[in-house]
């Protein structure tokens, strides 16, 4: 994700046309209210860590899934996108 602006921005320039480029920004963290009631803010990675996790239901892991991304831009945590 840390190299799709500027591979845009270079593709901009080899073409040698105007160009208003707007990045999305970051992307909000998700937030899950899992069965037990308990309310978790969530990342990408907590979804792929939490799949693999046998104490974690299925329910729960559906949660997480339709919950980690809630809004457009790039990955919510502090990667190489973002830092």
């Amino acid at each position: 994700c840390d190299k799709i602006t500027p591979g845009m921005l270079m593709a901009a320039m080899r073409l040698n046309i105007p160009t208003v480029f707007v990045s999305g920004g970051p992307m909000e963290a998700g937030k899950a209210t899992l069965v037990d009631g308990t309310v978790r803010k969530l990342d990408l990675v907590n979804a792929i860590s939490d799949a693999v996790d046998e104490s974690v239901s299925d329910e729960d892991i559906l949660r997480i899934e339709e919950n980690a991304c809630p809004t457009c831009g790039s990955c919510s945590g502090m990667f190489t996108a973002n830092s």
